[in-house]
């Protein structure tokens, strides 16, 4: 992980479609090894970069979650149009909680969905963030705040600078988890549910209410212990990798020995 771009990223070809959705404050590099191992077995990957982050941090504050949700509505309708029919979608944060509220409504066009670390629920400083700055008089004085590192316990992999938050987001960002919350009992594709023991950001109960909440589940709900937040990116990041895999394989039986000869 030596090149720390923040740009949205296409991978892959053929007709299996993935939708990635990274998290807030983050961008497409959070998932950049999934998607990569993704794309190796035969899927196609879109990875969009959400309207505010990565190098147009700056706007953050003026973009709502409205922008957020045709981002990823935007993504998924590319992937359609290029010939994937239901495409997967992978939300990792906020991305899940975007992701929910995707699949919920679509679910014609939602092949599966995979939630990682979802944000139903934040602790630590997050919940901090979220609480207090959603009021816009605490937000217009305090305007900034430095994002600070990555939560991952593996300190080989390098990640791309981001710019200071922007404290008036929190509204929207508190928005998308209400919406969320809101749609989990809507969603009808098959969903998995991936968190690490060691997550500073996202609580096991919000976990554990993914799982438990969805449309479609109970879904399996997979805990590894030796990772933080950023599961993609942590020790674990391969067990990732397998648990994805394994359950787009139970979906669509024969995507892996499609990709054994693709990019």
């Amino acid at each position: 992980m030596d090149l720390l771009s923040t740009e949205p990223y296409q991978l892959g070809s053929g007709d299996r479609g993935v939708l990635l959705l990274h998290g807030f404050g983050g961008s497409p590099f959070e998932l950049r090894p999934l998607a990569d191992a993704l794309a190796g077995a035969g899927y196609r990957c879109r990875a969009p970069l959400l309207p505010g982050h990565g190098a147009d941090g700056g706007r953050m504050g003026m973009v709502s979650e409205a922008d957020w949700r045709r981002a990823a509505k935007s993504a998924l309708d590319e992937l359609i149009a290029e010939g994937c029919s239901r495409p997967f979608v992978i939300g990792f944060s906020m991305g899940g909680a975007l992701a929910i509220r995707l699949a919920a409504a679509r679910p014609a066009d939602v092949g599966g969905l995979v939630l990682l670390a979802p944000a139903l629920a934040l602790h630590g400083p997050s919940l901090l963030f979220r609480h207090l700055f959603r009021h816009p008089r605490l937000a217009a004085l305090w305007p900034r705040i430095e994002k600070g590192p990555g939560d991952l316990l593996d300190r080989s992999v390098r990640m791309p600078a981001h710019p200071p938050l922007a404290t008036s987001a929190a509204g929207a960002l508190d928005r998308v988890i209400r919406e969320a919350r809101r749609a989990l009992s809507q969603v009808k594709a098959p969903t998995l549910v991936i968190w690490g023991a060691k997550d500073r950001v996202v609580p096991r109960t919000a976990a554990k209410e993914a799982a438990a909440g969805v449309g479609s589940g109970p879904a399996h709900l997979v805990i590894l212990q030796r990772s933080a937040h950023q599961l993609a990116l942590d020790y674990e990041r391969e067990a990732v990798i397998a648990e994805v895999l394994g359950f787009f394989e139970t979906l669509h039986p024969g995507a892996r020995s499609v990709g054994s000869q693709g990019e």
